[in-house]
Order: C-alpha cells, then structure tokens, then sequence
C-alpha cells in the first residue's frame, strides 16, 4: 500500500493541472502520506486501543471468578472446621 502510494503521488504530481487547480503533491509525498497513510494508522491505533480495552475487560472478569471461587473454598473450608469443632464439643458432653 505504500508503495502503490508513492507511485499515485508521483502520478498526481505530474498531473495535478488535469484534476486539481493547484498542485498538493510534492516529491516526499506528504500529501499522500497524509491522506492515504493518516487514516491507516489512525485505524490501526483504534484497533489497538480497541484490543487492550477488552484485553482488560477480559482479565478483570476472570479474576473476579478467581476471587469469587477462592472465597467459596475459604467459607466452604470454614464451614466444615465449625461443623468438626461442634460435633467434637458435643462427644466430649456427652462423656462428662
């Protein structure tokens, strides 16, 4: 795509009084890069910024189920330990 740029400015610069009244296209190709080039990037910037947002939005989901489901371990973990201490408390009264 670059290149076929290149090769419309230098085109455009040697024709530029069949389409245009003044002459936008220089030798660098400014004009083109601006206008061929500019939107290109700016597209592909948005992509990316596109990609990191859900990226991120992936990871703060999926460590909230981490931390939802070591939460449920820990209380299911706890519950069985209150449960064992009762049944312990309760064999020892009934011994006395």
């Amino acid at each position: 795509m670059v290149y076929l740029s290149e090769w419309i400015n230098r085109w455009a610069h040697a024709n530029w009084q069949s389409f245009a009244t003044q002459d936008y296209f220089d030798r660098r190709g400014v004009f083109m890069a601006c206008l061929w080039s500019g939107p290109l990037l700016l597209n592909g910037f948005v992509g990316v910024l596109c990609f990191i947002v859900e990226a991120a939005s992936t990871l703060i989901a999926v460590k909230r189920a981490q931390f939802r489901r070591k939460m449920s371990e820990n209380a299911t973990t706890q519950q069985k330990a209150n449960m064992n201490n009762m049944q312990t408390t309760e064999k020892k009264g009934k011994r006395s």
